[in-house]
């Protein structure tokens, strides 16, 4: 593919929004000055490995595809911080200044990129929502332009300064985890001068790390993991899933104890790189349990924890169930509150209730010692008529209660008449059934026995038919037998008699 198929390619496909040209190795700063120019709706470009693009075709690409969202310009050697000449700026510094909507860029081994770059990332229209930042492999980056790049790009999702050598350092890492609230993955691989006080602010910073990688940092230490271990439950959200330690000597079996009290407590951790560190397989296997959703693994290249196979899956069935358990909970909670406020208005219904008739109770006392002390002198007249009420009552009660026996012996006889009743009807049915069963066995067995009898003589003419056509046979078998047997005696004795006559005919 070279510069001249890319300007047809432009010409052809105006509304091209993706292209990825990785490794198109004939392109030069014309065929991407041509695509810039006819393609001005791009919003994802990969330059992967075009070592013939400069600034020059850049800054075409920053003056005509002001939507561009995603652009890779990894191992791009010739690419550099870009100039302000007098006919406008080149290189990084147009994209800076003239692109508002980029989110994604790459810079991979491009050595050249420096000081410069990272001061029009500063100022840079889109460093606000630049989310995907990869510096790897740029070991002249400075340290003061990069904090203040940082402090604006405040919402990068993934930063990536891997193999940049020494130009990584502690404050660096410390500016990262103060700005970059955001943060998911954090790549410092063999950056040797970074040691715990920077990783510290990034692990109490970045809450929403998932993939933390510090291969080759041999300055990471046991201390620099302290806090991990000071990280309280939900601190990571969704959850730091990958840590790789290899290659860091100073790790020992105490860091690990401070990785596995963050995977204990935190919700993942599920990939955790040991290889060429100073954690022993003891170590390991001592603090296994802590990683619920882990196994031990080691092999050639890689020691350490590696996730179970679906553990997401597990996550998320193990969360449904906690959940489903906090809900139970609440519930039986609420319930509860409800019932104590329930049971305490009925205790107030009550006790209001008890008061009210307590007062009338007195009342009624008060009344009925009123009442007694002007019936007092009644009372000798109504004695005579007292026991004349009770005589008549006694007499009244005495006829109701021979009613209600009487009543009642009436009612005993009919039951008993009934059930005597109902006890013959079931004797008779029961009977009548038992019957009707001993019939239809009786019917049954004969016709059993007649069935048998039928099979038996059936059977009994088979066999004797069989019997008969064997004994036949082997009759016929013997007359046969015989019949052979006297027509060879027969054979033989002419044979000999016509030999004795032709011997006596010679002599």
């Amino acid at each position: 593919l070279t510069d001249v198929a890319l300007a047809w390619l432009g010409r052809g496909c105006r509304t091209l929004t993706h292209l990825d040209l990785r490794n198109c190795n004939k392109i030069a700063n014309a065929g991407i000055r041509a695509l810039a120019e006819a393609c001005y709706d791009l919003e994802y470009l990969d330059l992967t490995s075009m070592k013939g693009v400069t600034d020059t075709g850049v800054r075409a690409l920053a003056n005509n595809c002001p939507g561009l969202r995603h652009l890779n310009l990894s191992g791009m050697y010739m690419l550099t911080d870009g100039k302000a000449r007098d006919f406008g700026l080149e290189g990084l510094q147009a994209l800076c200044n003239i692109s508002t909507k980029l989110e994604v860029l790459h810079v991979v081994g491009c050595f050249q990129v420096a000081k410069g770059a990272l001061h029009c990332l500063r100022k840079a229209p889109f460093a606000p929502i630049l989310k995907d930042l990869i510096l790897s492999g740029c070991p002249n980056l400075d340290e003061a332009a990069f904090c203040r790049m940082a402090k604006k790009c405040i919402g990068l999702t993934a930063l990536s300064m891997a193999k940049c050598g020494e130009c990584v350092t502690d404050r660096m890492v410390e500016t990262v985890g103060r700005s970059c609230r955001l943060l998911q993955d954090l790549n410092l691989t063999e950056a040797v001068l970074v040691g715990g006080s920077g990783l510290g602010y990034v692990v109490r910073g970045c809450r929403k790390l998932v993939t933390l990688t510090l291969s080759g940092c041999h300055r990471v230490d046991d201390e620099a993991l302290i806090p991990f271990k000071d990280a309280l439950p939900g601190h990571f959200d969704p959850g730091l899933e990958h840590i790789h330690l290899d290659g860091c000597p100073l790790i020992t079996d105490l860091g690990l104890t401070f990785l596995a009290k963050c995977a204990s407590r935190t919700k993942y951790n599920v990939l955790v790189n040991l290889k060429k560190s100073g954690v022993g397989m003891t170590g390991l296997r001592s603090n296994l349990e802590n990683w619920v959703y882990s196994e031990l693994k080691k092999t050639k290249h890689f020691f350490g924890m590696t996730p179970l196979r679906r553990w997401k899956d597990q996550v998320l069935i193990n969360e449904y169930g906690a959940r489903f358990k906090a809900a139970r909970r609440i519930q039986a909670v609420v319930r509860g509150i409800a019932g104590r406020v329930r049971a305490q208005a009925i205790k107030a219904q009550f006790y209001r209730e008890f008061v009210a008739i307590r007062m009338q109770s007195w009342w009624r006392g008060r009344l009925a010692r009123e009442l007694f002390l002007l019936l007092v002198w009644e009372h000798e007249r109504r004695v005579y008529a007292h026991s004349l009420l009770v005589g008549f009552y006694r007499i009244i009660l005495a006829k109701e209660r021979r009613r209600i026996l009487r009543e009642r012996r009436e009612l005993g006889i009919a039951e008993r008449a009934a059930i005597l009743v109902q006890k013959h009807y079931r004797s008779w049915l029961a009977k009548k059934v038992v019957a009707e069963l001993r019939a239809a066995a009786a019917e049954l067995a004969a016709r059993l026995l007649k069935s048998a009898l039928d099979v038996q003589r059936v059977y009994r003419g088979h066999v004797g038919r069989q019997y008969f056509k064997a004994v036949l046979k082997a009759h016929l078998e013997e007359l046969a037998r015989r019949d052979n047997a006297a027509r060879r005696i027969q054979y033989n004795w002419r044979g000999f008699h016509a030999r004795a006559l032709v011997s006596a005919q010679r002599r």
